[in-house]
């Protein structure tokens, strides 16, 4: 294939990754995180991202597609980053292919079509790694800028967002340790005092300003934390985590179990990052198919795996990888399938129920909700919502709100309706 061909290719490929993040920006309804993220409504999240939501929502619309624009502006943005990045380390070919890859990542482009800060937390952290390795090459004043303001942003969006300066402070300071010095002068002169690690530092400072002045942070970071989700023990959350990406990125899993042998030639910085963003889901949900927004990192060593085929085997493995991406997230006539991803199968339960049950809770202060899931409902019950996940009857509510009439055991009283899979239960007297 000539050049002028290949470079077409790519760019229609990178193209129709462009327009399956803008597609269908209305399906489906309103999530309980992008509830959250709009409203500026969690307390265990930094606020810039929440912010730059509210922003669109006053100045520009009220509405759906204006709010979850953010995340496709994001989300296109971050291909450009990923050419870039990996211009770092490979060669024109690879970047090129990286980037096609990445522009058909299935969980990035899901998550640049939700209002989701996982998004932009993605593109910030991809930003801090590009512009460190730029300060740690060419050393120019310009770049330690960049690097204190994408770290700045990084660690302001979410609160996660400040584990990659952490680890790329610490990681500085160990690369220009001094054998012979002590402990303490290894600290102070080997690392500390390095361009790199001051910038990394400074950036930190603003979060740390933040967390001291609003002890909610970490009060909603306890009360979110441990086994709130229901899955515990190292076997269950591995298996929940390999089936939630499995469910969310399919066929790109086998492409990175294909790519781990490209590890070794990945420089630290980058791996460091994609190792962060590979476990934690791990350790901070695995539950959560947000945390798959983070595997498009992966596309670079997909694409260093890829580069080495002969040119037909790559152009037929690309194909079958734009093929699923297409026929997962293509438009809504496409979706109809077995690779239908839940959130765009159906309208959302609570968006088309919330009114009709809040009528039958009209007369109730507050209404104890069973389940993994319950504190996602306080965002569409008008009385203050109990999360009863662990709680044994009787409950301190009259009314009790189940998932599924097969618990209905678990309340003894009366049941006051069924809409669908969900009961109302008025708890017995005494």
């Amino acid at each position: 294939m000539k050049k002028s061909e290949a470079a077409f290719t790519i760019g229609i490929l990178i193209l129709i990754g462009v327009l399956l993040r803008v597609i269908d920006l209305t399906i489906p309804d309103l999530a309980t995180d992008e509830a959250q993220a709009m409203f500026a409504g969690m307390g265990a999240w930094t606020p810039l991202g929440m912010w730059l939501l509210e922003a669109v929502r006053f100045s520009i619309a009220d509405e759906l597609v204006a709010i979850r624009s953010v995340s496709v502006v994001f989300g296109i943005i971050t291909l450009p980053l990923i050419y870039l990045t990996a211009r770092e380390f490979t060669n024109v070919r690879t970047a090129a292919l990286a980037t096609v890859i990445a522009a058909l990542f299935p969980s990035h482009i899901l998550f640049s079509r939700l209002a989701y800060l996982s998004i932009q937390l993605c593109f910030w952290w991809i930003a801090v790694l590009y512009c460190f390795l730029k300060a740690r090459k060419s050393e120019k004043f310009i770049w330690y800028l960049l690097l204190f303001l994408t770290g700045v942003a990084a660690t302001m969006t979410k609160t996660q967002g400040l584990l990659f300066p952490l680890l790329l402070l610490a990681g500085t300071v160990i690369e220009k340790r001094k054998l012979k010095l002590s402990i303490i002068n290894y600290l102070c002169r080997a690392g500390l005092r390095h361009p790199l690690s001051i910038t990394l530092a400074l950036s930190l400072v603003p979060f740390t300003f933040y967390f001291l002045t609003h002890p909610n942070l970490a009060g909603t970071l306890f009360l979110y934390g441990g086994n709130m989700y229901g899955v515990s023990g190292p076997l269950s959350r591995l298996v929940t985590l390999i089936s939630t990406w499995w469910h969310v990125i399919g066929l790109f899993l086998i492409a990175i179990v294909l790519s781990f042998k490209e590890i070794r030639r990945l420089p630290w910085p980058f791996l460091t990052l994609m190792i962060l963003g590979t476990v934690m889901g791990y350790f901070l949900g695995a539950g959560h198919e947000y945390y798959t927004t983070h595997l498009i990192l992966w596309s670079i060593p997909i694409a260093m795996t890829l580069i080495k085929l002969k040119s037909a085997l790559r152009s037929i493995s690309v194909a079958i990888l734009l093929l699923f991406a297409i026929v997962t997230f293509g438009p809504t006539g496409l979706m109809q399938n077995k690779w239908t991803y839940d959130l765009y199968g159906v309208r959302g339960f609570w968006n088309s129920y919330s009114q009709e049950i809040n009528e039958i809770l009209k007369d109730e202060e507050a209404v104890t909700v069973l389940g993994d899931v319950g504190h996602h409902v306080r965002w569409y019950l008008e009385p203050r919502v109990l999360v009863g996940k662990d709680m044994e009857s009787p409950y301190p509510t009259n009314i009790v709100i189940l998932f599924s009439t097969d618990d209905a055991d678990r309340v003894s009283g009366k049941i006051v309706s069924v809409i669908e899979h969900l009961a109302v239960v008025r708890q017995n007297e005494g």
